[in-house]
């Protein structure tokens, strides 16, 4: 018996499609190893070999590549820590001094 998922009463077939290959060259798994001991984001290393941040995380671990000495990626317009908590410091105060609008 044949399930049918159409109105003319055909069943739909899946189409197999090649995928493109995902392997690792190489120079890019140099290029990881580089980037790795610069400190580089793995963000940043993703984007610069065209791979997921997955894909960076696991392809070092598989070659002993460590990432620990790697910077978080930072959002644009991001402060440090050190300086959010000093705004916030400096907010808190004027509000309870009736300060007026924060700055």
């Amino acid at each position: 018996m044949t399930t049918s998922n159409s109105s003319s009463g055909h069943a739909l077939l899946r189409v197999w499609r090649p995928v493109a290959p995902r392997t690792w060259t190489i120079a890019q798994i140099r290029r990881l190893r580089d980037l790795a001991c610069q400190g580089v984001s793995v963000a940043a290393i993703a984007a610069c070999l065209g791979k997921t941040e997955s894909a960076v995380r696991n392809k070092a671990g598989l070659h002993g590549i460590s990432l620990k000495g790697t910077r978080p990626a930072r959002r644009e317009g991001a402060r440090s820590a050190p300086a959010a908590r000093a705004r916030l410091t400096r907010l808190a105060a004027r509000s309870l001094r009736g300060g007026g609008q924060p700055g």
